[in-house]
């Protein structure tokens, strides 16, 4: 009973001191799913600190030559006439075709499908199953640490994303459809056992990465809207509210004047880590700076407090150490990797990534976000 009311006590303390912490103005580009997600559930961010690396910044040249699309959501394009529904597609010939959309998670199943009579409007329900989404997760049980959500649901590194990537697929494959909703049930041993329901509108993709007419015959096209998906869910990734993009008043308000000034970037010393901004001009001819990147390095052993990838689910062993292996065991193959630094795209950008640094026994020695675009930089 003890255990029971401490982690309550820990959830209510993480969300009420996040109420007062909105993120900052971020990307165009965020995910149409990160928009609907407060139709369901409170936001679980928790403070974090950042990082600087000293070798030289990627840009979005891999992007532009060749999308890397990872083949656990990619639905092959030749395929697309299988998504077709009409008025006349029944009950069981709807769930065939949602089952061979790409799979959202392990732990959840399909239950159900239901299609409105004018067929603008999906509606998929979703069972989430308690052994497997346990299962799921890099932490015991007993052991949560604060900041961590009881249920992986709500703190999985590409569950919004696999959602928005299926909803543009049908709507991509589908002129009729306008509206793609999800309801998630979740089960009753989780402390918040209330479903999971999102509403995802044609228009809203529209929005968020623009026309969408022309991709259902044409390839090119294609590949581009569903690499906008195929990230690491930002929403909850900041640094006490700061996130790429901020502008340099929200990182002042946040964290006062810097211990020093590097150039562009802006340092603060702790005595468990360094935490470097760099800040940018928008654009050439504006005197406006934001934050291109955020780093951390710790100078003791990472400690929960520290990391905030913890956000989406990733932490350290229980003795603090974070190696390569758990990293990659957790979010995959990253889309693009230096000799020492292994780089996951974000949801918020094309150009955006979460980056781990390693050293020659391959633990990690710094982390962070950020932000690359095919303009000159002063480093």
């Amino acid at each position: 009973m003890k255990k029971k009311l401490f982690t309550l006590f820990l959830l209510s303390f993480l969300i009420s001191s996040l109420s007062g912490c909105q993120s900052p103005k971020e990307s165009n580009t965020t995910s149409v799913a990160q928009e609907s997600e407060s139709l369901s559930t409170p936001e679980t961010s928790t403070e974090e600190k950042p990082t600087t690396s000293a070798k030289s910044d990627i840009t979005q040249t891999s992007i532009d030559n060749e999308l890397s699309i990872s083949e656990s959501i990619y639905f092959p394009y030749e395929n697309l006439n299988e998504l077709t529904i009409n008025e006349n597609t029944d009950k069981d010939s709807l769930k065939n075709i949602i089952s061979k959309l790409p799979e959202i998670a392990e732990y959840i199943q399909l239950r159900d499908v239901e299609l409105s009579n004018d067929s603008s409007t999906i509606t998929i329900k979703y069972d989430e199953f308690y052994e497997g989404a346990i299962a799921s997760r890099l932490y015991d049980i007993d052991l949560t640490p604060p900041g961590i959500d009881e249920n992986p649901l709500h703190s999985s590194p590409y569950i919004f994303p696999r959602l928005d990537n299926n909803a543009l697929l049908l709507i991509i494959a589908n002129d009729s459809i306008s509206y793609v909703n999800y309801e998630i049930s979740v089960p009753e041993e989780f402390y918040d056992s209330k479903p999971l329901t999102l509403k995802l509108a044609r228009e809203n993709f529209i929005k968020h990465i623009g026309d969408i007419s022309g991709a259902r015959e044409d390839k090119s096209r294609y590949d581009i809207l569903l690499d906008y998906d195929n990230a690491i869910f930002a929403n909850r990734i900041h640094l006490n509210g700061v996130v790429l993009g901020s502008e340099e008043e929200v990182l002042i308000k946040r964290y006062k004047e810097p211990n020093e000034k590097n150039g562009n970037n802006y340092i603060y010393l702790s005595e468990d880590s360094t935490i470097t901004f760099r800040l940018e001009k928008g654009k050439t001819e504006d005197n406006l700076l934001t934050v291109t990147k955020i780093s951390v390095r710790p100078l003791k052993k990472i400690i929960y407090e520290q990391f905030f990838p913890l956000s989406i689910g990733l932490l350290p062993e229980q003795n603090g150490v974070l190696n390569k292996s758990r990293v990659v065991g957790y979010l995959g193959e990253p889309r693009i990797k230096t000799s020492d630094t292994y780089y996951y795209r974000l949801t918020s950008g094309l150009s955006d990534y979460l980056y781990f640094t390693y050293d020659d026994n391959e633990n990690v020695i710094e982390y962070g976000m950020v932000r690359e675009e095919l303009i000159p930089k002063n480093h």
